[in-house]
């Protein structure tokens, strides 16, 4: 059975009729008031200002929309948390969360999880930021030199020879702007996504956390016992191995080889009463050991590869920059030296910036691992 709007003057007060029921049942119910506004408005006056990791992961507590979905059933709602101190509080795993127990691993490990995420969001952006910048750098200096290398090309003083890497460079100098632009929008969308704002929020970090001076001192022998002793999922293992033990006198069933037989019997009887619990805590001590490892791995070698660009190769690269506007001004060498010493400088600086990021991504990871901040071990 189909149905049609009648023709007629009553044609346009049906639409209307229509509309307005469509725009009643598609409104949403308004919380309580003092359910999320404090935080709302917390939220937008924090934003006024360039934003910190510590605080975007905070804000990611109070706001994110997939523990907004699972804070009631936790008797948790987000103006609560605010006055709680969630902002306050200096210590995150500590101070905010505290001690993981069976019964709230669930919801600890969901607000863990959107930690994680939103600390790697934060510093995707925040490298975003500093790419694109760079990039529109190199893309303006590539465009001032295929501009004059065109100009000198229509004057007769440059050869097609000479002038085609200019504008070769200035494109691939544009598609990489094109590319650091929609890195910056992902990266935008996604820390925006996570902290429950409209994908159009003004948003922008406080810039990539400086590299510690010194490396740190991390023992991953040490770190895979702190893990252990911290971690929730270690802790269970071990209360049900030491709760079921092995008490049973049963001698195991014989066994011969080859295990599996022609008519596909059994090795032996299944031993039902076995502590399997004990097994799966030393596969999971085993795998906590080596995700600590790696990540030991990858922070040293982060610190390592980020303190050789920012403390040899760029400083390196802006003395050869400013050398050559020396030598530009002393027209000892032409503009196009000159714009292809300040691009390696910025494409070094591009790399660090990288470099940092990566070390910092890796030294949250390595918290992740733990179950915790890393102690006196923390960068400063």
């Amino acid at each position: 059975m189909s149905f049609a709007l009648p023709n007629g003057p009553g044609r346009v007060g049906l639409i209307a009729a229509f509309c307005a029921l469509s725009l009643a049942h598609a409104e949403v119910p308004s919380l309580p008031a003092s359910y999320a506004a404090k935080t709302a408005a917390t939220i937008a006056t924090a934003l006024r200002e360039p934003l910190g990791a510590d605080l975007a992961i905070r804000l990611a507590l109070l706001n994110n929309p997939q523990l907004l979905v699972q804070y009631p059933e936790w008797g948790l709602y987000p103006d609560g948390l605010l006055a709680a101190g969630v902002l306050t509080q200096a210590k995150l795993y500590d101070g905010i969360l505290g001690p993981s127990r069976p019964a709230t691993r669930p919801l600890r490990q969901a607000m863990l999880d959107v930690v994680k995420e939103t600390r790697a969001a934060w510093l995707a952006l925040a490298l975003a930021e500093r790419q694109r910048e760079i990039a529109d750098q190199l893309a303006e200096a590539a465009s001032a030199a295929a501009l004059l290398a065109a100009e000198q090309q229509k004057a007769g003083n440059l050869s097609d020879y000479q002038s085609l890497p200019k504008l070769q460079t200035q494109l691939q100098a544009e598609r990489n702007q094109a590319d650091a632009r929609r890195a910056y929008a992902q990266a935008h969308g996604q820390l925006a996504r996570l902290l429950g704002l409209p994908a159009a929020a003004a948003l922008r970090t406080s810039g990539l956390p400086p590299l510690p001076a010194s490396p740190p001192k991390l023992d991953a022998a040490r770190l895979t016992e702190l893990a252990w002793s911290r971690r929730a999922d270690a802790r269970e293992h071990v209360q049900e191995a030491k709760r079921v033990g092995y008490s049973s006198g049963r001698i195991p069933t014989p066994l011969a080889l080859p295990l599996f037989g022609p008519d596909g019997s059994l090795p032996g009887r299944p031993l039902d009463d076995f502590p399997t619990a004990w097994h799966e805590a030393q596969a999971l001590r085993n795998a906590i050991a080596h995700d600590v490892a790696a990540s030991v791995t990858a922070t040293d070698t982060a610190w390592a590869h980020a303190e050789t660009l920012q403390n040899r190769l760029l400083p390196a690269a802006k003395r050869l920059s400013a050398e050559a506007l020396k030598h530009y001004n002393g027209m000892l060498i032409g503009v196009y030296e000159l714009i292809d010493a300040k691009s390696a400088e910025l494409t070094v600086a591009a790399d660090t910036a990288r470099a940092r990021h990566d070390f910092w991504l890796a030294w949250w990871q390595l918290e992740a691992d733990t179950g915790g901040a890393v102690l006196q071990e923390t960068p400063q």
